[in-house]
């Protein structure tokens, strides 16, 4: 629904999103959204004026979704439960009104996302993590290097990350700047530490990694900012070990594996 000018194609979780978030479709055509077809746009000019696309120069290539490669057994998996048995105290959680969209950033990448909407102005923000996912590390296309990521897995495993219900209008801004940067987002259920179940988006490269069943150790640059991220935000400490445990795996330095 919301997107195409002439060969721009975008992957159906992105264009539900845009069309959500600007109303100009309705229940009965998103439903007819496929995930192999393209987002098709009922007026061009929207896409151009409101949603100001033209310069993002990585969505104008015609893009194919590719399948999702599932992780059968997740090596940074720990603390799954830990949704359940560390709530967060109420005081610690900005609450406003319930409008807005729900961002899940994970894996101590959250100032990736934060930079661009600002922290201070999430509506709420929160720790949850996402069962049934897990975090790898893989190289992508679009430039060559290996970035932290998401997958399906097991219900066993798990990610963990931060929910940031920020504006709708931030989140429009948000999906204009990650897209200029080879990333959409997909749909993503996560349960908050305080025990509610959240519909969120996360972040998700849109050009496929090179080797989607193969992990690659990122710059030891990077992977020290992950881990020294989860540190400072207080992840559980069961799962920041075990991201770091991996990164060593996979030959990241060990000074560059821990903080």
């Amino acid at each position: 629904c919301l997107a195409q000018v002439r060969g721009l194609n975008m992957y159906r979780s992105t264009c539900v999103s845009l069309c959500i978030l600007f109303r100009n479709c309705s229940a009965h055509v998103i439903d007819q959204l496929d995930n192999e077809q393209d987002c098709l746009a009922p007026r061009a000019s929207l896409l151009q004026h409101a949603v100001r696309l033209d310069g993002a120069a990585t969505l104008t290539a015609h893009l194919a979704s590719t399948p999702a490669v599932f992780i059968d057994q997740c090596m940074t998996s720990a603390c799954c439960n830990a949704a359940l048995a560390q709530p967060i105290p109420s005081s610690s959680v900005r609450q406003h009104n319930a409008s807005g969209v729900w961002l899940f950033t994970f894996a101590g990448a959250e100032s990736v996302s934060t930079d661009i909407f600002g922290e201070e102005n999430a509506l709420e923000e929160v720790k949850a993590v996402a069962p049934g996912y897990c975090v790898t590390f893989n190289r992508n296309s679009a430039d060559n290097s290996v970035h932290s990521g998401i997958r399906p897995s097991h219900p066993e495993a798990c990610a963990h990350g931060t929910a940031y219900r920020i504006p709708q209008e931030l989140f429009r801004q948000y999906l204009l700047t990650r897209s200029s940067g080879g990333y959409e987002t997909m749909p993503i259920n996560v349960t908050a530490f305080d025990g509610r179940q959240l519909s969120a988006q996360t972040p998700h490269a849109i050009y496929p990694d090179l080797a989607p069943e193969q992990e690659e150790a990122p710059e030891a640059a990077y992977a020290k900012w992950l881990v020294c991220a989860m540190r400072a935000r207080s992840y559980c400490p069961a799962y920041a070990s075990s991201v770091s445990r991996h990164l060593s795996s996979l030959g990241v330095p060990a000074q560059a594996a821990s903080c």
